[in-house]
Order: C-alpha cells, then sequence, then structure tokens
C-alpha cells in the first residue's frame, strides 16, 4: 500500500533517465553506482555537474529512491549517483566487512573509482565533481578531500566523522566502544592504530594541497560527534585552501 505520496508540479517520469552501472576499483572489484538525470540536460559530453552521494560504513545501503530534491537537481542538468561503496549494504554482509576495520581504505579507494569512472565515461568532469557525504560518510568525502583533491570541485561533510584517531582512543565518549566493531581499536594494537591515523581526515591535511571547496556542518549537541571535531577541521583546511 501507498502510505505517502510526493506530487510535483509538471513532473513527467518520461523527462528522466535511472541507470545502474559498475565502477572498477583498484583491485579489480566492481562498485554499482546508481544514475538519475534528466534526459535532455544530460549531453555526456563531459560537461554535465554531478552530485555524488558516499556512505560506506555500519553496513547500511544508500536506498534507491525517489527525492524531490534529486528531481529538483537534475531539471537543472545535474547528474545525481549514489556510490555503492564496500563497508555498506549493497552486496550484503561481505560487502560490510569488505570495507570495515582493516578494509576501510576500499571506501575511499572506491569513491575515487567511481569519480574516474564517471569522468571517463563523459558523464562529468573532474572540476564539476560535488562529493556529500553524512557521519560516516563524512569521513569518506572529507578523505578524498585530502588524497585526490583535484578530482573533486566540492565537499559537503554534514555532522562528519573526522578526527577519527582522537575519538577512537577515549573510549569514555559516548559511541566509542561500539565503534571498535567497525573500525578496530587503535589503544593497544600500533597496526590498528597507523592504519586509521593513515585515512583520518583531520590527521592527514597537508600544506600543499589547495583544497576543493568544503562545506562542513555540525550540530552543538550531539554526543556521538563532538562540533570541536568539523570546526577543528574547518579551521585547519581554511589555513591551507589558497
Amino acid at each position: 500500500n501507498v502510505t505517502n505520496t510526493v506530487i510535483l508540479s509538471d513532473y513527467n517520469p518520461l523527462n528522466y533517465t535511472t541507470e545502474r552501472i559498475a565502477a572498477l576499483s583498484w583491485d579489480g572489484q566492481e562498485i554499482p553506482v546508481s544514475l538519475l538525470y534528466k534526459r535532455n540536460r544530460v549531453l555526456k559530453d563531459g560537461t554535465a555537474p554531478l552530485l555524488l552521494q558516499v556512505y560506506g560504513s555500519y553496513g547500511i545501503a544508500l536506498q534507491a529512491k525517489f527525492s524531490k530534491y534529486d528531481i529538483d537537481l537534475a531539471d537543472q542538468g545535474f547528474v545525481v549517483a549514489n556510490a555503492h561503496v564496500r563497508g555498506g549494504g549493497a552486496l550484503g554482509l561481505q560487502w560490510h566487512h569488505a570495507g570495515w576495520k582493516m578494509n576501510k581504505m576500499n571506501t575511499i579507494e572506491d569513491t575515487i573509482s567511481v569519480i574516474d569512472h564517471l569522468v571517463a565515461k563523459n558523464y562529468t568532469s573532474y572540476q564539476r565533481v560535488a562529493l556529500t557525504g553524512a557521519s560516516a560518510g563524512g569521513l569518506a568525502v572529507a578523505a578524498i578531500a585530502n588524497l585526490t583533491p583535484t578530482k573533486v570541485r566540492a565537499v559537503v561533510a554534514d555532522v562528519p566523522f573526522l578526527d577519527c584517531l582522537t575519538k577512537l582512543l577515549n573510549s569514555s565518549q559516548p559511541g566509542v566502544v561500539e565503534n571498535y566493531v567497525e573500525f578496530g581499536d587503535p589503544r593497544s594494537n600500533k597496526t590498528v592504530y597507523d592504519y586509521i591515523q593513515s585515512y583520518s581526515p583531520y590527521d592527514n591535511i597537508h600544506r600543499d594541497v589547495n583544497f576543493p571547496h568544503i562545506l562542513v556542518t555540525t550540530h552543538l549537541n550531539d554526543a556521538r560527534i563532538r562540533a570541536w571535531g568539523p570546526v577543528a577541521m574547518h579551521a585547519d583546511v581554511g589555513k591551507h585552501r589558497y
């Protein structure tokens, strides 16, 4: 049964195209990607702006669903994409485990591979890619801003998990002990410590990087992701942005 209906004026589903494609990651693994765009606006000549949404943690799958906001973007000529990267739940438990703990870099590398694939197929160009991710998804998009800043034009990190190492070293904070299952426990294992440090966005801000445009949001009263993490990264990136 239909429990909720969103009615958009002048909406005609025949005006839009949805696709499910696959991008090859660094190790040959195919990464599913969902796309939405308007038929007469995207010419696949590399000129369309693209918004890529990422999560990739806790076995949670990005759901392909109808969104009036995505339709609004498509009407403006955007390609709206969901990257179903490892660490999420798009392909079951093994997919989750392929992107957690000591496999966490797969989440980030998968996202980079999706960007490369979409550019290679002329859906967009690097200078027209915007990344967005919330919470643990914010970790992935912020890490990409550090690692491959020339492959994205803008990054939106909504209440992101940025200072991963500092957070995970303090087991007295809310949600930290539970997160050892997802990210590993760096307190007594140097291998885990070094691995988390290698991708933690706050620990990898480089002075010689010309960062993309970055919007970071936070909540003052969020017990799990304290405001100081996003605020600290925003301040440090601002010092080295230009």
